[in-house]
């Protein structure tokens, strides 16, 4: 089946969002699964925003990652919203008096994202894969999550988030970059091939300079700085 992603950069029409009827399973289950209704009925995915890991998970035994949603910005803010409006869709929809397990959970001042993990789970990082339990605290991840379906049980019900794809990003201390050969190899060196250098001609009726705009890469200095200077200049007596 194909798919759809949702990226938070549009508004999102809920109404597009099918939940199927409920399917049972073994030791008294449920799911109901989830699609969104583009033209045909597509597997849903979300894009996982930029987020700061506050956690190790090298003693991980389970299959599910708790993901702090840190910092809160405009993305996250806005992930933590469209969770809260699908789960209000969900329980008008699922009349029962089980409790709903928020895919969000609160932990001190943090709010915690639910994502389940396989047991074969590798983190993308650079051309390779990692195991989860490499990942360092403070780096960055980012990624791809699947909602497939709503699962249920005899107590409770809630929203499954399953992990498709995770983009890891360490610390800069621990790539081992070293920040003055970035600055002065890399970063000065970019700096000045984006600078352009006007062809000043100067034009003696309007007391002004024409430039014409010719790419170089060097530095030069501003022909407003030299009309300055011009005018501060002693007349020769």
């Amino acid at each position: 089946m194909s798919y759809y992603i949702y990226n938070f950069e549009e508004n999102f029409n809920y109404d597009k969002l099918i939940i199927g009827d409920k399917i049972k399973l073994e030791n008294n289950s449920y799911r109901y699964y989830i699609y969104y209704l583009d033209e045909t009925p597509k597997d849903f995915y979300i894009k996982l925003p930029s987020i700061k890991l506050m956690y190790s998970y090298k003693n991980n035994k389970y299959n599910q990652i708790k993901i702090p949603l840190y910092p809160i910005y405009d993305k996250t803010e806005k992930l933590i919203k469209f969770l809260k409006k699908i789960k209000k869709k969900i329980k008008a929809i699922n009349n029962t008096d089980k409790k709903y397990l928020d895919s969000v959970e609160k932990k001190e001042n943090l709010k915690l994202l639910k994502i389940n993990i396989s047991n074969n789970f590798k983190v993308n990082h650079k051309n390779d894969k990692i195991d989860i339990k490499e990942l360092k605290t403070t780096s960055e991840i980012y990624g791809i999550i699947n909602i497939p379906y709503i699962w249920e049980n005899e107590n409770s019900y809630g929203l499954s988030l399953n992990a498709t794809k995770i983009i890891y990003t360490p610390k800069i201390e621990d790539e081992n970059v070293d920040f003055i050969d970035v600055f002065e190899n890399k970063t000065l060196i970019k700096s000045c091939e984006q600078i352009i250098q006007p062809d000043i001609k100067y034009n003696s009726n309007n007391n002004n300079y024409i430039s014409k705009e010719i790419k170089k890469p060097v530095l030069i200095i501003s022909p407003n700085l030299l009309l300055e200077m011009k005018k501060k200049l002693n007349k020769i007596e």
